[in-house]
């Protein structure tokens, strides 16, 4: 399918929240599509001919109680030469106007951005969060982001989990005089994705991004830090491996700044045409033309809440 071939009057749909696009041979997306202002979920997976994406995920104008939303783009790989990380992320940030709690998104990477300030291996990332961050105007919430390894796709797997403010205070026994210390955990969110098969060709980048409106509420504390493990999920799925993860708390002068730091993901080389071709062969679904497929592409659930936005039908 060609962008010519998404119907015109698709963006007067101001309810829909789930667009799949995936599997399409088209390079570009009408920006008519950003006055789908309820759209909670955009997929363009497998599009290895898109070059370019308007912001189509915006503020949000309804009181829709799951005030998230995802982005993804699995093995689109020239979207990723032309769009870094960085400025995906830091464009839908601006676009939503703190209207959404968490952003999600997935794209081809091999190397975490340096714009993320601080950076570890494996799969679980803790930092300090600033003293009274809760009354600070120019916090506008904290980025996350992971690397997460080629998967053939034999398997389900899901990528995400718990992440925690932890606040930590010391005490001194009235018995002996003796001093403790007392850590108090509260979660802040337990959600991943579920990929359900799908085959990943290579390395991509996940990027959470929490907004005030998850933190606020859970930083009346002193002494506090933010944990996230990547690699964490419900019993009855396996994560894909996690090799390394970054995180970076963001203020308005993040969203002013007009040159971006290098975001070093997937750049052209001479094997990336080796890459679409092999890929394309490789995966049924590719080059399909078919406006609805039969397996829903990705799952979005948290451990404590259960499924949410099951069974979508691709566009």
């Amino acid at each position: 399918m060609g962008v010519e071939d998404i119907p015109s009057d698709i963006s007067g749909l101001s309810s829909l929240k789930v667009l799949y696009l995936n599997s399409n041979n088209f390079t570009s997306i009408a920006a008519s599509l950003a006055r789908l202002s309820n759209l909670q979920y955009l997929g363009v997976c497998n599009c290895r001919e898109l070059e370019s994406l308007p912001v189509v995920l915006k503020r949000k104008t309804s009181d829709w109680k799951h005030n998230w939303s995802y982005f993804l783009a699995i093995n689109s790989y020239r979207l990723a030469e032309n769009m870094s990380a960085i400025t995906l992320l830091k464009t839908h940030i601006k676009a939503f106007a703190n209207s959404r709690k968490r952003f999600d998104a997935v794209i081809p990477g091999n190397e975490i951005p340096e714009w993320f300030s601080q950076q570890r291996g494996g799969s679980v990332i803790e930092i300090p969060l600033p003293l009274n961050i809760q009354n600070d105007s120019q916090c506008i919430g904290v980025a996350f982001c992971c690397i997460f390894g080629d998967d053939d796709g034999s398997e389900i797997k899901v990528i995400g989990g718990p992440t925690y403010i932890h606040s930590r205070y010391s005490g001194q026994s009235s018995s002996n005089g003796s001093v403790f210390q007392v850590k108090n955990s509260r979660m802040v969110d337990s959600s991943f994705l579920n990929f359900c098969g799908r085959r990943i060709k290579k390395d991509h980048l996940f990027l959470r991004y929490f907004s005030p409106l998850s933190l606020k509420d859970k930083c009346e504390a002193k002494d506090l830090s933010l944990e996230m493990s990547f690699q964490s999920s419900p019993k009855r799925y396996p994560s894909v491996k996690v090799k390394k993860c970054g995180v970076r708390i963001m203020y308005e002068k993040d969203l002013e700044e007009i040159k971006e730091l290098q975001c070093h993901t997937i750049q052209s080389s001479p094997n990336l045409e080796h890459i679409h071709h092999h890929s394309t062969e490789n995966d049924g679904s590719a080059g399909s033309t078919s406006l609805v497929k039969r397996k829903r592409d990705i799952d979005v659930e948290t451990e404590e809440e259960g499924p949410h936005l099951k069974g979508f039908k691709t566009f």
